[in-house]
C-alpha cells in the first residue's frame, strides 16, 4: 500500500511560468499573425524562414534578456521590431492593464478563418 502512494506522490506535473521573454515571444507572434493576415505588409519568404527558425530556437532554448532578443529580431524584420518594443514600451507605461488587454487579444488568435485557425501546430514553425 505504501508504494502505490509513493507512486502518488511522484507524478511530476509541469508548471509554467509567465516570464518576460514569453510575453516578447508571444508579442512576435502575434505581430506575424497580423502582418500575414495584412494584405498591404505580407511578410516576404526569407523573413518567414527566418521568424520560424529562431522561434523555434527561442521557445527551445532558455529565456535570453530582451537585449539579447531584440537585435536577433531586428535582423530578422525592422517591422516586427519595432512593433515589439512599442508593445514592450506600453506595456511598461501602462502596466498591468496594457498586459490584460493583450492576453484578451489573443483569443483571436485561435479563432478560425475558412476553417483553419490563424496559429495553429504547421502554421508558424
Amino acid at each position: 500500500m505504501a508504494d502505490l502512494l509513493l507512486l502518488g506522490l511522484t507524478r511530476s506535473k509541469t508548471k509554467e511560468w509567465v516570464t518576460a521573454h514569453k510575453i516578447s515571444l508571444l508579442i512576435l507572434v502575434k505581430c506575424y499573425v497580423d502582418t500575414n493576415n495584412d494584405n498591404k505588409h505580407s511578410v516576404d519568404i526569407k523573413a518567414q524562414r527566418e521568424f520560424s527558425y529562431s522561434m523555434l530556437k527561442w521557445i527551445q532554448s532558455p529565456d535570453i534578456e530582451l537585449k539579447e532578443l531584440l537585435p536577433q529580431v531586428e535582423a530578422i524584420s525592422e517591422e516586427f521590431f519595432q512593433a515589439l518594443q512599442n508593445k514592450l514600451g506600453e506595456i511598461q507605461v501602462s502596466g498591468l492593464s496594457s498586459l490584460v488587454e493583450f492576453f484578451q487579444t489573443l483569443d483571436k488568435l485561435l479563432e478560425s478563418n475558412d476553417g483553419e485557425a490563424n496559429v495553429h501546430k504547421s502554421s508558424i514553425i
